[in-house]
């Protein structure tokens, strides 16, 4: 046994690694859709310029309200085309065979994008929904109406859209957030819209702001105005903002889950854990918010990751969850292998350390063949030689062989 009990300082350098990444099964068939919404080109008088954001964010609230969608965030996806130098077409615009390349990265299904003409009383939008992996055009569609009368339609008909085209049918719940309009107040709107155009963080709160004083429940507005009060460096402001919007929609998934990341960041993590509950149960398929969920469950009530009093069982269970659900998910495999070498520390019987050994193994092995660039590969797959040589002489220990 002093052979094995050797091996701890192995695991112990796997665990300290956390520290640079940290800030039931299902089938991967039962995971979201993940799709994501580019920003739409816009076509128009100097005064309506604002309308391309205005479509794609009206697109992101829409759909984002579907238990079977899950929205890939706008600068989330400009920051992997950035990675991976994807360029766009004359327009502007990715184009199919371009999008493809992510689909060997990570695991968003389908990318939304499209463009918006204003002119002589008239608004049109065309939209593409594009099949990731394989560059197929799903839907090409133009949708026209007066403006701004027909506005707000064109939008809804452009979301219906895309969810005819996925063959989502929405229940009650997600046919009544669908059809609401985002205010009812003119002015409000108009401030809104003018936010959108204004390259000033302090002036679009200041917009944003006022229109939330015009109506309290333009939730469209709260979200742009948390993502400005995140920009400036004041969390503590997009908090509030997200309280708001929940007191005004409970089941506001966006709202939900950057508050529990938000809370997390704050060190609340029973608060977070709350909140990325009420996202799982929404939507049961959403890797993200299970691994979220996984990493409330390693700290303790007095903060303490991994001590006394963490559920560090079920955390293990969410990893492992997430990365059913999700073949590409890097974190979760990440941090199983970290938690599962902190077990395979503290375990003192052979036969359950050599399980979380095996485990360590898995998720690790796992993360490297999605990650292989990453910053500590050269340390993970040295480390993972000698987890393989430590799993060895267990198995001949408890086989009773010399």
């Amino acid at each position: 046994m002093n052979r094995l009990n050797q091996e701890y300082k192995i695991i112990y350098a796997i665990i300290s690694l956390t520290l640079v990444f940290v800030s039931g099964l299902t089938a991967q068939e039962d995971r979201v859709l993940v799709l994501t919404v580019l920003p739409f080109k816009t076509t128009a008088e100097p005064a309506y310029q604002y309308l391309g954001d205005s479509f794609s964010e009206a697109m992101t609230t829409k759909l984002v309200g579907l238990k079977r969608v899950k929205i890939y965030e706008r600068s989330q996806f400009e920051k992997l085309s950035a990675e991976l130098r994807l360029e766009k077409d004359a327009s502007g615009m990715f184009d199919p065979e371009t999008l493809a390349r992510t689909g060997a990265v990570i695991s968003i299904d389908y990318a939304f994008l499209g463009s918006v003409t204003q002119a002589a009383g008239v608004v049109s939008c065309n939209v593409r929904l594009v099949h990731v992996n394989s560059g197929k055009i799903v839907l090409a569609r133009e949708i026209r109406g007066t403006f701004p009368a027909d506005l707000f339609k064109v939008q809804d008909e452009a979301a219906r859209a895309v969810i005819n085209a996925l063959a989502i049918k929405m229940d009650d719940l997600e046919l009544k957030r669908f059809e609401k309009r985002p205010t009812e107040d003119p002015d409000a709107y108009q401030l809104y819209n003018r936010s959108l155009s204004n390259n000033d963080a302090a002036e679009r709160i200041k917009l944003l702001e006022s229109a939330l004083g015009r109506d309290p429940t333009f939730t469209q507005a709260g979200h742009l105005l948390a993502d400005a009060y995140i920009e400036i460096g004041r969390p503590e402001r997009a908090l509030s903002v997200y309280r708001l919007i929940m007191q005004v929609d409970p089941w506001d998934y966006r709202a939900s889950y950057n508050l529990a990341l938000l809370l997390f960041d704050f060190c609340d993590y029973s608060g977070s854990r709350e909140m990325v509950i009420h996202c799982v149960e929404f939507k049961p398929g959403d890797a993200d918010a299970i691994y979220q969920l996984g990493l409330t469950y390693e700290f303790n009530p007095d903060g303490e990751r991994y001590g006394s009093g963490s559920d560090l069982a079920s955390a293990l269970a969410r990893y492992t969850e997430a990365a059913a659900l999700d073949s590409k998910h890097a974190e979760s495999r990440l941090a199983g292998g970290m938690l599962s070498a902190f077990m395979a520390q503290a375990e003192p019987e052979p036969e359950a350390r050599l399980e979380h050994l095996k485990a360590v193994e898995g998720f690790l092995s796992e993360y490297l063949v999605l990650e292989p660039e990453c910053i500590q590969a050269g340390e993970i797959a040295s480390n993972l030689e000698l987890i393989r040589i430590s799993i060895t002489e267990h198995e001949e220990f408890l086989c009773g062989e010399p």
